[in-house]
């Protein structure tokens, strides 16, 4: 008897449980749903990298010698040609007044070689004159003859001399000229290396000495970035560039592509092996002029650059695209890669599942290709309650989005 009084109790429990159960399936859902609108889609690539100058100038010296002036300061604006820095070219004046000498001297021996030959050629003359009226020997005329072949040799090598004398004192002349430092661009000097008295040498190593100011044109202002292997292939120059630099986080500074680089970056031997073997392109991005924000080199930044036109497209929030258990994929009958994404439609009170078909997306919105229409309400969260939800379930809809 009380067995049987125990069954007809666990059965009663039971009873209720699915009752409630039944009760609480049938109960609408509140959600929050989007309208399926046309929307601008703007698919980008990331990238960091670091804010410079693209016209820099390392300005180093050709010739060894001392300071003698410094014509500018750092900050100062120069214009191209502007005389900046002289060097003493006292020794090296002294070495052009001694070419000039010998070249004159070269000179001089090519008037009077040039006055032998006329002789050799009378000599010559006379001499054949003679031979043939049997006056003198062969022998004094091949004389005569080899004498007149020699002045005209001298005479050659003594204008070799003075083609030779002229490339030195050119050459002198060069090196004297480079002992006054000019401006190669217009811009502004932000670095001078070297003082008055301190002595110029010219070297490829950085010694000191070596480097005597640089010149940037505060005009060329860019950002150099890394892009992906991945993502390179997407670039092209011209592409409208979004950039985030740290030092100001509170907007964005507009820019596009200038140029990219054909060949990936030499990989840094003191990094991890997985960083090392990582193949990052160089793109530099021309920054737009008339921002009044004071950027400056060095200063990092990260790049969106857009990588597509930014067409209108139908669109849903990203969060409303849901990814199918096993069971649908399985129970479908066209079981493309790119259909295996549905989402959760309002349908007169209802959840109704509809297979769509993905195109491109940016950190917000997705593209729907097909499988909807315009004006449809899609449910889009909360995320806890549509990751449970069914097709057939009934909803609320207590928040909309267009």
């Amino acid at each position: 008897m009380r067995a049987w009084i125990k069954a007809s109790l666990l059965v009663c429990a039971l009873a209720v449980l699915v009752a409630f159960k039944v009760v609480a399936r049938s109960e609408p859902v509140d959600v929050a749903a989007s309208a399926v609108v046309s929307r601008t889609i703007r698919v980008s690539a990331l990238a960091s990298g670091s804010i410079d100058f693209d016209r820099k100038v390392q300005i180093s010296p050709e010739v060894i010698g001392k300071v003698m002036r410094v014509l500018v300061k750092e900050g100062e604006r120069v214009e191209r040609g502007q005389v900046m820095l002289v060097i003493d070219s006292q020794t090296l004046q002294s070495e052009a007044i001694q070419r000039e000498a010998v070249l004159r001297g070269q000179e001089l021996q090519i008037r009077e070689q040039a006055i032998n030959l006329k002789f050799s050629d009378l000599v010559k003359q006379r001499s054949m004159t003679l031979f043939e009226r049997g006056f003198v020997t062969k022998a004094s005329f091949d004389q005569a003859e080899q004498a007149r072949d020699m002045a005209g040799v001298k005479l050659e090598q003594s204008r070799q001399s003075v083609l030779q004398a002229r490339a030195a004192l050119a050459q002198i002349r060069s090196e004297i000229s480079r002992t006054v430092i000019r401006a190669p661009i217009s811009g502004t000097v932000i670095m001078v290396g070297i003082k008055e008295g301190e002595t110029a040498v010219p070297s490829t190593i950085g010694i000191a000495g070596s480097s005597l100011m640089t010149i940037v044109d505060p005009t060329s202002l860019v950002a150099t970035v890394n892009v992906d292997e991945a993502d390179i292939r997407n670039v092209r120059h011209g592409q409208k560039v979004a950039i985030d630099a740290i030092a100001f986080p509170d907007g964005s500074f507009e820019g596009e592509v200038a140029t990219l680089a054909l060949s990936p970056k030499r990989p840094d031997p003191t990094a991890p092996a997985a960083a090392a073997q990582a193949r990052n392109y160089e793109v530099k991005v021309r920054l737009r002029r008339g921002t009044d924000v004071p950027l400056l080199p060095g200063m990092s930044c990260r790049a969106e650059i857009f990588v597509t036109s930014g067409r209108s497209k139908l669109t849903v929030p990203l969060q409303a695209v849901l990814t199918p258990s096993k069971e649908d994929v399985a129970g479908k009958v066209n079981n493309d890669e790119e259909q295996r994404s549905y989402v959760l439609v309002v349908s007169n009170g209802l959840a109704t599942k509809r297979w769509v078909t993905l195109g491109a997306s940016d950190d917000r919105f997705q593209e729907i290709k097909s499988g909807l229409r315009p004006g449809e309400s899609v449910i889009e969260g909360p995320y806890k309650t549509l990751r449970f939800l069914k097709e057939g379930n009934p909803i609320v809809v207590s928040g909309r989005s267009t």
